[in-house]
């Protein structure tokens, strides 16, 4: 392969024997490059392929505000993702880990960034991708000296979610995070408690939603022809606990008047014993 372009130190735009176009990355690889030299392959620690024009111009636009420490930071990071979560990672990952680290790192100086109000949802949403998460940011802090925040893993994981080829989109990753802390909001506003997001309870009741709320926004079709002794089981339980009925009652009126979203009696039913059993708690 012979070099079109030396990005960095670290980063080559180059051209194999056919004409494709590549970005490769290593340590040093870029180090008195020039236009024509042949790539040392011994250096290369991975190859990019560029899908396009556009999708070149795109990665070229965040390298050129990238520094070299953080894309060595970014590419370590997704060694280890693949080693952990066993997939591949789709081409854009580095470089919008990356992008997103280097602002992260220049915002970090002028003030500690809170939690996000999604952050717990986030972690029980994607539990593998969080320790992930998790693990990388304490390595990213203790090789490099950082002071990356706790709320930094809730961005991770959502950078590792969207890099996985087989995952959910970004978009569907972000609209479910916002639905289910939408949801978490109507059950303390109504409950008027503050629920224990560390509890067991509590990460069933995500874990319950993140799969009904999944495959509503896939579309997947409604049971029309409910149990009737479902729904008789549904509405006897309800009077015995009208708080958390009438919580049901709210989260099932949010879900369809802003998202289009129903549920029938059994998902009210499972929904009402989740409510039963985090409030009681």
């Amino acid at each position: 392969m012979k070099i079109i372009q030396s990005l960095n130190q670290n980063a080559l735009l180059v051209q194999d024997e056919k004409g494709n176009e590549f970005i490769t990355l290593g340590k040093g690889i870029g180090f008195g490059r020039k236009k024509g030299d042949l790539v040392d392959t011994q250096k290369v620690t991975t190859i990019y392929s560029i899908q396009s024009t556009v999708h070149e111009q795109k990665i070229l636009e965040q390298l050129k505000d990238i520094e070299e420490t953080v894309l060595i930071m970014a590419e370590e990071v997704s060694v280890l993702a693949k080693r952990e979560l066993k997939e591949n990672l789709n081409e854009s990952f580095v470089f919008s880990l990356a992008s997103h680290l280097q602002y992260s790192l220049e915002r970090s100086t002028q003030y500690d960034l809170p939690l996000q109000p999604f952050h717990y949802e986030i972690k029980y949403l994607y539990p593998k991708e969080y320790r992930l998460a998790d693990q990388a940011v304490d390595f990213l802090n203790e090789k490099y000296e950082l002071k990356l925040p706790e709320a930094e893993k809730a961005f991770f994981t959502l950078h590792f979610v969207n890099g996985m080829k087989n995952s959910e989109s970004f978009q569907e990753t972000i609209k479910l995070s916002q639905i289910l802390n939408d949801i978490v909001k109507i059950v303390e506003n109504k409950s008027e408690c503050e629920l224990d997001k560390d509890s067991v309870d509590y990460s069933r009741f995500v874990v319950h939603l993140r799969y009904f709320l999944i495959r509503q926004i896939q579309l997947e079709p409604v049971e029309e022809n409910e149990d009737e002794s479902l729904i008789e089981l549904y509405e006897s339980s309800a009077r015995l606990f009208s708080k958390q009925r009438n919580i049901v009652q709210d989260v099932k009126l949010y879900l369809d008047n802003e998202h289009d979203i129903i549920f029938n009696h059994a998902e009210a039913f499972y929904l009402l014993i989740h409510l039963i059993r985090l409030l009681d708690n």
